[in-house]
Formats: C-alpha cells, sequence, structure tokens
C-alpha cells in the first residue's frame, strides 16, 4: 500500500481506515485541498472523546487514522493507485474515510466501492451517482 502510517490505531482491529488525499492538481478554482488532511487531524487533536449529544466516546470508535497518501506526479497514476488502495481497504472488510482529495479523487474512490459491489466492473453498479 501507498500510506506513510501513523500508528494511531491497530488496522486489523479496526472498523474505519481514515485516511489522507493531499491532492489538488486538478483544482479548477481555489487550491488548498492538498492541506486539508493534516489541518482536518490538527482541528481535531483537542477533542474532547466523550460527545454527550450522541452519548458515544469516540475513543471506542474502532478507527485506524492510515496516515496520508503518497500523490504522485501525474494525475492518472494518481487516480489508479488510490482506487486500488481503496479496493484494498474495502477487501479488508473496512469502511473507507477519505480527508482531501478533490472531484476526481472522490471518483477513484467511488469507482472502488461500485467494482466491490458489482465484483468485476468499473461500470456503474445500483446506487452510484456518477
Amino acid at each position: 500500500m501507498h500510506w506513510q502510517n501513523r500508528n494511531l490505531s491497530d488496522y486489523d482491529y479496526s472498523f474505519y481506515v481514515l485516511f489522507g488525499v493531499p491532492f489538488d492538481r486538478t483544482s479548477s478554482f481555489r487550491a488548498g485541498s492538498r492541506w486539508a488532511p493534516d489541518a482536518i487531524r490538527s482541528a481535531t487533536a483537542n477533542f474532547e472523546s466523550y460527545n454527550s449529544f450522541f452519548d458515544i466516546d469516540i475513543s471506542d470508535v474502532p478507527a485506524h487514522d492510515a496516515g496520508n497518501f503518497e500523490a504522485g506526479a501525474l494525475v492518472d497514476d494518481v487516480l489508479d493507485e488510490l482506487y486500488l488502495d481503496v479496493l484494498n481497504i474495502v477487501d479488508n472488510g473496512k469502511i473507507p474515510v477519505m480527508m482531501g482529495g478533490g472531484t476526481l479523487t472522490d471518483i477513484a474512490m467511488c469507482e472502488s466501492l461500485c467494482k466491490t459491489c458489482r465484483r468485476g466492473s468499473r461500470n456503474r453498479c445500483t446506487g452510484c451517482t456518477f
């Protein structure tokens, strides 16, 4: 996999896998999503772990932070690698949670989820909206 592992929780026992995609080379108006993953982590570092409204302690959520995806120089390569890495997360029975990226990275993630749904085709599956 193409991750910079932060070792914050154990991948094997997680249900959710969070990962950042510091990538905004395809932005057409305002770049900056490459800074989003680290900014989100920084902003949430001081959250209280217990939320009384939802009656949940976030430290009890089985989540793993896989760090940031290593975005390469070529857009097509980035999308192909992201597609395969997200497919691997889903094949491991986990739910991927992507931070950052942009419209094209969203599509690569959705395509990998659709492939898991249909098993064998990158064509549209029921429920996909792209």
